[in-house]
């Protein structure tokens, strides 16, 4: 949520899992794909961007998170993520 003020909020955050290409199957809450990701410094950085951009109300984030291409068979390994949509539903 980004407030008039500039004030950025997370509300909430949980994983998607597909069932087939496309096709939702269920969610996850709080999401566990990323555990060593920082929501609260990654949405406070592109809610500032955002803001700064004329942008305020509730804004969605899609980040799609995979194994790390350098050892994909290491399960300790960090997976990487591309922030693929960014929503806001004013």
């Amino acid at each position: 949520m980004i407030e008039p003020n500039g004030e950025v909020q997370v509300i909430g955050s949980f994983d998607k899992f597909m069932a087939t290409e496309y096709v939702s199957a269920g969610c996850f809450f709080p999401q566990q794909s990323l555990k060593a990701l920082n929501l609260v410094s990654l949405c406070q950085s592109v809610g500032t961007v955002l803001y700064e951009k004329g942008m305020i109300g509730h804004v969605t984030i899609d980040l799609v998170a995979f194994p790390n291409p350098t050892d994909p068979s290491n399960p300790n390994m960090h997976p990487l993520f591309w922030a693929v949509d960014i929503n806001n539903d004013l």
